[in-house]
């Protein structure tokens, strides 16, 4: 799941790299919680590629493994995967 984020692809972030990734971001930034195990998490990766694959260059998305980075998830309150939230400016937005 590791791509180029220039080309509208997925990077796969973790704990260690997510505040430079996302909270810095010049760009906006969507953060897809998921886990490999989760039929409904494959089913929405292939939308989310195909999404950034169309998207114009000012969009960034990052994968978090919830089953990784079980402190993230907890910090955002995820209570379910896949579970997509939008950063602007390094902001959740709603």
């Amino acid at each position: 799941m590791n791509a180029n984020p220039g080309h509208g692809l997925a990077v796969e972030i973790g704990e260690g790299n997510f505040e430079a990734e996302v909270l810095r971001s010049t760009v906006p930034v969507l953060v897809a919680f998921w886990a490999p195990w989760s039929a409904p998490c494959r089913s929405l990766e292939s939308v989310l590629h195909e999404l950034m694959a169309a998207a114009t260059e000012g969009v960034k998305l990052v994968m978090v493994n919830a089953d990784q980075c079980p402190g993230l998830g907890l910090w955002y309150e995820v209570r379910s995967i896949p579970t997509l939230l939008y950063f602007l400016d390094g902001n959740l937005r709603f």
